[in-house]
C-alpha cells in the first residue's frame, strides 16, 4: 500500500507531500488543486503501464496523454508560478524496504523509474461516468471492463455475477457471489436492486430494476440519475483485489444526502479489506460519514487521511491534512471545510 505521493510543478500544485491511508479523501474549493493530485496518480499509472509494455518514450505527452487522462503538453500543466520539471512520486512501504516510483517530465525528456510495476492494480472511475441507459455495450476484452467511464463494467457483471468473493468481504448472509452482494448493498443506499442479462445475438446487456421489493423491472431510465451513476462505482469496488487503488471522482453525483452517507459506509467497508480509496468530493455528508465512523470507532483513524486544498496568494496549492479526534470532532478547521451551512444560518439570523 502506498504511503506517501509527492508532487512538484504540476499545474498549481508546486510542491506538496501527502500522507497516504487507505481511504484518503481530498476536499476543498473548486479549482483548488483536488483533481491536479488525482491526475498526478493517473500520469504515474500510466507510466507505468507505458514501461511495462516497452512503449515509454522521452516525449512527455506519451505520458500526458493515456488511457486515463488526457492533459495536453508539457507547456499546460507545467507550474505557472514555480520552474523546473515536473516530479511525481509514490512511496510504498513493504516490510523489508521501502520502495519509490518516481516520474520526471520536462519540455523534452522522460525519466521513469520504479521497482514494480503497479499500472495493472489502478482501477479509476471518473465524473464523467456513464449514466442511465436502455442498454450497455458487452465486450469480450478483458482489458477494456475497468474503463473511467465505466461502460464496460456492466459487460463485467454480466460474465462474473458468479463470481465468488471472499467470505470475510462480503456482508450478505444469502451468498458470496458477485451479484448477490452487489444487490445488497443496493438495498441498503437505494433500497434498489438489479437484474442483468445479455440480449442473444447481440453485442449488448441490459438492465432492470426493481425498486423497494415491488416486483416490477424498471428501465434504468425511468430510475433516478443516482441509481445508474452509483453502479459502476460499486461493481469497480467490489471486483476489486487486496491491494488495488481504487480513484473515485466525486462519488455523491445525483445522490440524496441519506445515500450519500449509505454510500461512504461501503466505501469505508472496501478501504477497511486492504484496498486503497482516493476519493475527490465535494460532499460535506461523505466527509460527516467518516467523521461518524471515527466516532463509532476510534481506531478507525488509521484508515483515513482527509486533506482539504487550497489556494494560497500566490495560487498554489496548499495541502491542510485534517485532524478527526475520537468523537468526530475537527481538531483543525480550515475555511471553506464545509462550513457554508454554518455562515447562512448565521446571514438569516441577521448576525
Amino acid at each position: 500500500m502506498f504511503k506517501k505521493l509527492k508532487i512538484k510543478s504540476f499545474k498549481s500544485v508546486t510542491d506538496v507531500e501527502i500522507n497516504l491511508k487507505n481511504l484518503n479523501l481530498f476536499l476543498g474549493t473548486n479549482s483548488s488543486g483536488k483533481s491536479s493530485i488525482l491526475q498526478a496518480l493517473l500520469v504515474l499509472a500510466q507510466s507505468d503501464k507505458l514501461h511495462y509494455n516497452h512503449k515509454l518514450t522521452s516525449a512527455p505527452n506519451s505520458v500526458l496523454n493515456g488511457e486515463y487522462i488526457n492533459l495536453g503538453d508539457f507547456k499546460e500543466i507545467q507550474s505557472k508560478t514555480s520552474e523546473g520539471n515536473i516530479y511525481i512520486s509514490i512511496t510504498n512501504e513493504v516490510p523489508t524496504a521501502i520502495e519509490k516510483t518516481e516520474l520526471s517530465i520536462s519540455l523534452d525528456d522522460v525519466s521513469y523509474t520504479s521497482p514494480n510495476y503497479f499500472f495493472n492494480k489502478v482501477k479509476y472511475i471518473s465524473a464523467n461516468r456513464i449514466g442511465a441507459e436502455d442498454v450497455y455495450p458487452n465486450s469480450f476484452l478483458d482489458e477494456q471492463y475497468f474503463k473511467p467511464d465505466g461502460r464496460y463494467l456492466f459487460s463485467f457483471l454480466q460474465r462474473n455475477k458468479k463470481l465468488v468473493l471472499d467470505a470475510s468481504f462480503v456482508k450478505n448472509k444469502v451468498s458470496t457471489t458477485l451479484l448477490v452482494e452487489l444487490n445488497y448493498w443496493l438495498k441498503e443506499i437505494l433500497n434498489t436492486e438489479l437484474e442483468i442479462e445479455a440480449i442473444e445475438k447481440t453485442d449488448l446487456v441490459k438492465i432492470t430494476y426493481d425498486v423497494r421489493g415491488n416486483k416490477i423491472s424498471n428501465r434504468p431510465k425511468n430510475l433516478g440519475t443516482g441509481t445508474s451513476f452509483i453502479i459502476s462505482i460499486l461493481i469497480m469496488c467490489l471486483a476489486s483485489q487486496e491491494g488495488d487503488v481504487i480513484i473515485i471522482e466525486n462519488p455523491e453525483l445525483h445522490l440524496h444526502p441519506k445515500a450519500q452517507s449509505a454510500l461512504t459506509e461501503f466505501l469505508i467497508h472496501i478501504a477497511s479489506h486492504n484496498r486503497q480509496l482516493f476519493i475527490e468530493t465535494h460532499s460535506d455528508h461523505v466527509f460527516n460519514a467518516i467523521r461518524v465512523a471515527i466516532a463509532q470507532d476510534e481506531h478507525s483513524q488509521q484508515l483515513f487521511g482527509v486533506n482539504f486544498v487550497e489556494l494560497d496568494s500566490e495560487f498554489k496549492t496548499v495541502n491542510h491534512e485534517i485532524k478527526i479526534q475520537g468523537k468526530g470532532d475537527v481538531i483543525n478547521p480550515q475555511d471553506g471545510l464545509f462550513d457554508q451551512f454554518d455562515n447562512d444560518l448565521l446571514r438569516m439570523l441577521g448576525l
